[in-house]
């Protein structure tokens, strides 16, 4: 998927996954270029985040998230936790 400032794309599974097992589910997420995205952790801005809604009968655990590179805004007083380059997140899902 394309959007403004980044680029998503699903990790496929390496074997299908039997019911009652655990899977993980990757997303490959990649800032176009000249942009970044705010990691977890950022202030005062909106981070990238990955929201499940599950059907009944799958749980989905927390997301997990790449080490954050570090971006300054222009005029921005600190620098924040950002993605500058391709990172991964992760939910695992039983």
């Amino acid at each position: 998927m394309l959007f403004r400032s980044l680029t998503v794309q699903p990790v496929p599974l390496p074997a299908p996954v039997a019911r009652g097992r655990r899977a993980t589910l990757t997303l490959e997420v990649t800032p176009n270029p000249g942009m970044h995205i705010y990691a977890a952790g950022a202030r005062d801005v909106v981070p990238v985040t990955l929201a499940a809604h599950p059907p009944a009968g799958i749980t989905v655990g927390r997301p997990r998230y790449s080490a954050p590179d570090v971006a300054q805004a222009p005029g921005a007083v600190a620098a924040a936790p950002a993605y500058r380059r391709p990172r991964s997140i992760w939910r695992s899902c039983l």
